[in-house]
């Protein structure tokens, strides 16, 4: 038995001192699957607050020596209390005031799961509000966010019937809606989530930014979700009994890397792309002062016909209506959040007078300047 342990503690140590020095995602991808199947296999290793513990006293010096790896290793003190805490579950339920109401945002829970093959589901640890039976299912009275870092799972709820969940997904469960999920019985899982709520994403639901019926994700940039999350974690364990307007920031970038879609550029297009993003951007840039198509083109380094060629492959329209679009957006912007004049609006927007403003807000807007308006 001590000759098993052994053996399983030293490839242990060998996995998290690969998982240290790791640095590209998909090395570290490999290692985290050799690493979680091999853990599952030591049912005494326990983490509490940061620290290692088990029964065996030569179980205890070798983890002891991971410890010290991890202390003197040139990874911040983020990663190494997010690598002991994530051995565990761990959860926290933040106190929310009448300021934290006002943010538009606020976080309510948050924590790490882990779920070993078989384990029974879901943990016990959680507030009444919070519990649930896989069976019998329940609703929340806020948002969560689910982010799958390991294993599968099912979910289902009255909005969507059954889904798959696998790595890397990410799942929102929305208040008042009948949900349940739990991690497949062969695989376990790993996830971390969040709870939060606030007017800001009632507003992303009013407009159908997120809807109940499509709550499954599968975002591209799965490494900053998790440091993300990592850094919510460390401030939460850090100040447990605080709320703060950084969590909410955090949480807000959570969101954005869930949400948020990067296009899908055929291989053809990529050089092109490239090309198109820069006109872009010195359109954005420039778009306030008297600038025309030529002086994009020559500043990106193409003839004007080549990149007009590249505009209406990538983005389907014009050098001219990019520019359009560029100064009706800021125009609008300024009319419905300022009480600046029109004809300060139409110079400042990049137009070269209130006519050519009027003009092309009747063309594209198909309304006058002044419906914009908020404030008389």
């Amino acid at each position: 038995m001590a000759e098993y342990l052994f053996k399983n503690f030293l490839i242990l140590i060998r996995l998290i001192h690969n998982h240290l020095v790791i640095s590209s995602e998909q090395s570290e991808k490999s290692i985290k699957k050799d690493f979680f199947k091999k853990t599952t296999q030591i049912n005494k290793l326990v983490v509490e607050s940061g620290e290692l513990r088990v029964d065996s006293v030569a179980s205890g010096f070798l983890i002891g020596m991971i410890v010290n790896r991890l202390r003197h290793s040139p990874l911040s003190t983020l990663h190494y209390k997010s690598i002991m805490m994530r051995k565990s579950k761990f959860c926290d339920y933040l106190p929310v005031g009448e300021k934290e109401l006002d943010w538009g945002l606020y976080v309510t829970a948050l924590g790490f799961n882990r779920v070993l093959p078989s384990e029974p589901f879901p943990s016990p640890q959680h507030p009444v509000t919070y519990q649930f039976n896989s069976v019998q299912g329940r609703y929340l009275p806020e948002y969560q966010l689910l982010f799958l870092t390991q294993g599968n799972g099912t979910f289902s709820s009255e909005k969507t019937g059954s889904q798959t969940l696998s790595e890397g997904n990410v799942l929102i469960l929305f208040p008042d809606i009948w949900h349940t999920y739990h991690p497949d019985l062969e695989t376990g899982w790993e996830d971390y989530w969040i709870g939060f709520n606030g007017s800001y994403i009632y507003e992303l639901c009013c407009r159908n930014v997120l809807t109940p019926e499509k709550p499954l994700f599968q975002p591209k940039r799965t490494q900053e979700l998790r440091n993300a999350f990592d850094r919510l974690l460390e401030l939460v364990q850090s100040k447990p009994t605080q709320n703060s307007m950084q969590y909410s920031a955090i949480t807000l970038e959570i969101l954005s890397l869930t949400i948020e879609k990067e296009p899908e550029i055929e291989e053809e297009f990529q050089g092109k792309a490239g090309i198109v993003e820069e006109a872009v951007r010195l359109i954005w840039g420039w778009s306030y002062r008297a600038i025309c198509v030529e002086d994009i083109a020559e500043n990106v380094g193409v003839n004007r016909r080549t990149l007009e060629r590249y505009f209406r492959e990538i983005r389907n329209r014009s050098i001219l209506d990019e520019i359009i679009y560029c100064r009706l957006t800021r125009a609008r912007r300024l009319l419905e959040n300022t009480r600046i004049p029109i004809g300060r609006i139409a110079l400042m927007a990049g137009f070269t007078s209130t006519q050519q403003l009027r003009h092309n807000f009747r063309q594209f807007l198909k309304k006058k300047p002044e419906q914009f308006r908020r404030f008389s």
